[in-house]
């Protein structure tokens, strides 16, 4: 399954520590690769997308033609 990421994505992406940033990209790839990870249907103005949980980072996804990764935030504020 291909990745595209936003430019919003991308910009979360950019201000993400490396470390983190790393993570979220590795947990992305296994998903579209395997099927394996921590995600579930969101709910509410978010109906219709997921999210996938990498340590506290939240990246906020749709199915359409692969994955398109809308938003990539901290847990706290990602479901605001």
């Amino acid at each position: 399954m291909t990745v595209h990421y936003t430019d919003r994505a991308a910009k979360d992406m950019e201000n993400l520590p490396l470390k983190d940033r790393q993570r979220v990209l590795d947990a992305v790839d296994r998903f579209a690769t395997s099927g394996v990870g921590d995600v579930r249907a969101l709910g509410g103005q978010w109906r219709g997308r997921f999210r996938l949980r990498s340590g506290p980072w939240r990246a906020i996804f749709r199915m359409e033609n692969g994955i398109v990764v809308i938003r990539v935030l901290h847990r706290r504020e990602a479901y605001r």
